[in-house]
């Protein structure tokens, strides 16, 4: 008998250890549940206080035991520059080693409403917004997407770890054969734009501080045509753009800027695309600077 006893507690011990291991486990998870989405709705909250309308009509969790997903039904978004944003179901994966790292799925689709009350749908194939939460601040966002609106979409923000208050977005679009935009561009007094009231001028704060965006590099190539170059640009009172980009031609491009008479005689196949009082001008060729969203009329 006594040889017996340590024999069943040899078996015993472990299938207790594996027991009291589930047990914690699920607790874990279903504890990580509660505060994600407690952590949902304190976000919710923080950005109806800077004049973001968002909500959601229910929430129901998955992927026990090993993932953690909050799918949310009937997301409606809705600020001073983009009316309304909508998805009927919204998956948003939460890292359990990392609770502060968010990914929302996409390839349902989302509906947006412009300014002009137009409806417009964008499904992806494959579409994914990574987030990285500090608290209530979101410390970076990436965008992935792939079949809408382009062959490929790309946008990384981050903040810039060469200067202070500073946002780094770096911004890929690809399109069919070789067509492709690549562009590189810092956003100066980010801390304004992060605490910024957005309800009905979103953008006052960060202009009333001089902010402005600095393209650092920018890289266009469409059917044999390449333009690169750098410049800034910053918002007028109307809130549209205002600015220069320093532009080099290479292949193709150089005969269409010859033919938009674009061409810097000082330096050779080099132009200047500018926006200034509501108008693009690259060469003989221009284009109206539409405004980012329309201001409030005055009381």
């Amino acid at each position: 008998m006594s040889a017996a006893k340590p024999r069943r507690l040899g078996l015993i011990i472990p299938w207790a250890l594996f027991a009291l291991a589930c047990a914690g486990w699920t607790a874990f998870w279903f504890s990580a549940k509660d505060h994600a989405i407690a952590r949902l709705d304190s976000i919710i909250v923080a950005a109806k206080a800077r004049g973001v309308d968002a909500h959601y009509d229910g929430v129901r969790a998955s992927g026990f035991p090993l993932h953690l997903k909050l799918n949310l039904a009937n997301v409606r978004v809705s600020t001073a520059v983009l009316p309304l944003v909508e998805a009927r179901t919204l998956p948003v994966a939460i890292n359990l080693v990392d609770p502060s790292h968010v990914i929302v799925d996409l390839k349902d689709g989302v509906r947006w409403t412009g300014r002009d009350g137009v409806a417009h749908l964008l499904d992806p194939v494959r579409g994914a917004l990574s987030l990285h939460w500090d608290d209530a601040t979101l410390k970076r966002a990436s965008l992935d997407l792939e079949g809408a609106p382009t062959r490929k979409l790309l946008a990384h923000l981050r903040p810039d770890p060469r200067a202070a208050n500073a946002f780094q977005l770096a911004l890929v679009l690809e399109g069919v054969d070789d067509e492709a935009l690549r562009a590189g561009m810092v956003i100066d007094h980010a801390d304004v734009l992060l605490r910024s009231d957005i309800s009905v001028d979103p953008l006052k704060p960060w202009i009333d501080s001089g902010g402005r965006v600095r393209v650092e590099a920018i890289d266009l190539r469409w059917k044999g045509a390449t333009l690169t170059g750098s410049g800034d640009f910053a918002l007028d009172a109307r809130r549209r753009p205002e600015g220069a980009v320093q532009l080099k031609a290479e292949g193709d491009s150089v005969a269409v800027l010859t033919l938009l008479g674009a061409l810097d005689p000082a330096a050779a196949d080099t132009a200047t695309l500018s926006a200034q009082d509501g108008v693009w001008r690259l060469g003989q060729a221009t284009h109206p600077v539409a405004p980012l969203y329309d201001l409030p009329s005055p009381p």
